[in-house]
């Protein structure tokens, strides 16, 4: 970490990734929920479980791949359940441990919202980027996002709501 103080740029670069970041989630959850009547955070476990293997996660790796805590995504594991979009299911992997499995519904769902999703990022904000520019906002976010991970897995920054 730096022991300077943060120059103009910093400031400038600081406001913004907190801007974009917060105006982005406000977009998602508002297209979501106009969408799939979900807030977009329970979408996304629809959607971490729809790229998954067999649509299928050991609830305990769900929890570290959104970042969320136990009580967080029993609540979200539980309001999916009640809607019919998921099920709770025995690990085929270890005793004790359990699987959350997308159910038809589920899958639906998915595939109903996703490419609403993809239009509701890029139809205001992609689409005002040139193709490079594109590419490098995907270098520049894939670096940042590795390296959250990164000081998380080593205990430097928590990223868990």
């Amino acid at each position: 970490m730096s022991t300077h103080p943060p120059s103009d740029v910093d400031k400038r670069a600081y406001r913004s990734l907190v801007m974009l970041s917060h105006l982005l989630q406000a977009t998602l959850d508002r297209s979501t929920r106009a969408d799939a009547g979900l807030p977009h955070g329970l979408y996304t476990v629809l959607a971490l479980l729809y790229d998954a293997p067999e649509h299928r996660i050991r609830l305990k790796r769900l929890a570290q791949d959104l970042r969320f805590s136990p009580s967080r995504l029993s609540h979200a594991i539980k309001r999916l359940e009640s809607l019919g979009l998921l099920q709770r299911v025995d690990s085929e992997v270890r005793g004790k441990s359990w699987d959350a499995v997308l159910t038809p519904a589920g899958i639906a769902m998915v595939r109903h919202v996703a490419p609403r999703q993809m239009r509701a990022v890029r139809d205001p904000l992609l689409a005002v980027l040139s193709s490079d520019e594109a590419a490098q906002l995907a270098v520049i976010a894939e670096k940042l996002n590795a390296r959250l991970e990164s000081l998380e897995d080593s205990g430097g920054v928590s990223t868990r709501p």
